[in-house]
């Protein structure tokens, strides 16, 4: 080889005017260098594909770096949201449950409310109905006192008209009787007859008042008569109802109906009798 090279140079290259001019090569019958013109364009080729893979992969270790970095946040935010998830269905069960407790709340205040107004209703009724036998207990107190002011007024008068019927009956009388006896006057003989044989009294009904429901007999505080106490009607000694004595007097009472037969109703003059 360095003979080749020698004779090469002996040969010489000229060189003018920038035109190199190359002499023949002349043939040893040696054969012809090989040639590393290819094997350094694949050097070349493979040492930028490898440049090129490198490259490549840093890229793809970034973006798997990138991706794994997304992933772990998106799975963190994916726990947090299900976490909010989990306390958000929690906080709306306690919604749903105080919804429906709540519910369940007003439907008993309606359904109270609807009693109430019932219950209002009813003692608007009531309240109307101790009214009307409020006014009808007044008028027949009214009633009763009216018709016992008439029977205190008219008793005195009774009394006095039969007190006054005595004296006429003994006027003529008392000439015959003076040679009898100084002190037995016919008047007198006649006051002891009327004495000693006195009028029984007769326990009666003396009014009776249908409107209101009572009647007045002739018993009271005198003949030892208590509020509450109960009589018996009577005719023809049957009996034909019961009444019970609300209000007293001295000489007479008022007493409501309490017990009534339908075919004997009690009358005035009816006799009475305590149960």
């Amino acid at each position: 080889m360095s003979s080749i090279y020698k004779n090469l140079s002996k040969a010489g290259t000229n060189v003018e005017n920038k035109s190199p001019v190359i002499l023949p090569r002349p043939d040893f019958g040696y054969p012809a260098p090989p040639s590393f013109t290819g094997i350094k364009v694949a050097i070349v080729g493979a040492f930028i594909i490898a440049l090129g893979a490198f490259a490549l992969s840093i890229f793809l270790y970034r973006s798997l770096a990138d991706a794994k970095g997304s992933r772990e946040k998106i799975e963190r935010n994916y726990v947090a949201l299900k976490e909010e998830t989990q306390t958000l269905g929690a906080e709306a069960d306690q919604y749903r449950s105080e919804i429906q407790r709540m519910s369940d709340q007003l439907k008993n205040y309606s359904t109270q409310r609807s009693e109430l107004n019932q219950e209002l209703s009813r003692s608007r009724v009531e309240i109307s109905n101790l009214e009307k036998k409020m006014k009808e207990i007044e008028d027949r107190n009214q009633r009763i006192e009216k018709e016992t002011r008439q029977l205190t007024q008219s008793t005195p008068v009774s009394r006095a008209a039969t007190q006054a019927t005595v004296p006429t009956q003994s006027v003529p009388q008392p000439a015959a009787a003076e040679p009898v006896a100084g002190p037995q006057s016919p008047t007198s003989g006649t006051a002891v007859a009327g004495e000693s044989k006195p009028s029984q009294k007769v326990n009666q009904v003396m009014t009776v008042n249908r409107k209101f429901n009572f009647v007045v007999v002739n018993l009271g505080i005198r003949d030892q008569l208590k509020i509450g106490d109960r009589l018996a009607v009577e005719r023809a000694g049957k009996s034909v109802g019961f009444i019970e004595v609300e209000k007293l007097y001295d000489s007479f009472a008022a007493a409501t109906i309490v017990e009534e037969r339908d075919n004997a109703q009690i009358k005035e003059g009816d006799p009475i009798r305590k149960v």
